[in-house]
């Protein structure tokens, strides 16, 4: 992950917040094991330690090494971190406080020009019932924090929906929510902004994109 702003601010202004319970996600680094697994921020104590529970599908150890993902405000946050010790009964993961914490801002990070395929699903009020419509459109740029795509019929602004896609040398299929911000005339279709909402069903998929688009400006960068 890019850092953003100055490291001592950053961390200060982070530090503060890990006190409330919030969802994370936690990775093994040295397990070989790429998932994330979902759990919660407990809270800490004296400063010093930081106590995560409920992680699904995953037992950890003393000793082992994991990275730590939340979303605070309009960042996504991660730190590397140890297992310092296990309570048992419910299985909680005593683990060292960050000395140092990465922050991808999603307000600020660039848009990438893009043309790869996407679905877009959102409901639909018919009658007294709600459907839910698909349309096939093409992802015409791309940032951490949002997108753009066409449509042949003007969306509501403030409407959810969910978009999937694979990023452009991925094959897996990826979904993430998101909320209209506008949807403007372009001859004769609609240019659609989309802002991704962040939450923790979120996370992972915008932290690959903010990856991606960080690499894909890198590239850029490079090739003129």
């Amino acid at each position: 992950m890019a850092a953003s702003g100055k490291p001592r601010e950053a961390f200060s202004f982070f530090a503060k917040r890990m006190s409330e319970n919030m969802p994370v996600f936690v990775q093994r680094t040295g397990a070989g094991d790429a998932e994330r697994y979902a759990g919660i921020l407990v809270g800490n104590i004296k400063d010093q330690t930081l106590v995560i529970g409920e992680l699904e599908r995953v037992h950890l150890e003393p000793g082992e090494k994991i990275v730590v993902r939340m979303a605070l405000g309009n960042h996504i946050v991660g730190f590397e971190t140890a297992v310092t010790k296990v309570v048992e009964n419910p299985i909680l993961y005593l683990v060292n406080f960050p000395v140092s914490i990465e922050t991808v801002n999603l307000r600020k990070v660039e848009r990438v020009h893009a043309f790869f395929p996407a679905d877009v699903q959102l409901a639909r009020q018919t009658g007294e019932t709600q459907d839910v419509m698909l349309l096939k459109t093409r992802v015409m740029d791309i940032s951490a924090g949002g997108c753009g795509f066409r449509s042949k019929t003007r969306l509501s602004s403030n409407q959810e929906l969910a978009i999937s896609f694979s990023l452009p040398g991925d094959r897996r299929v990826q979904s993430v929510r998101g909320i209209v911000l506008e949807s403007q005339a372009a001859g004769p279709t609609f240019h659609n902004r989309v802002k991704f909402i962040q939450d923790p069903a979120n996370m992972a998929i915008l932290q690959e994109v903010a990856q991606w688009v960080t690499e894909s400006i890198a590239f850029g960068a490079t090739a003129d």
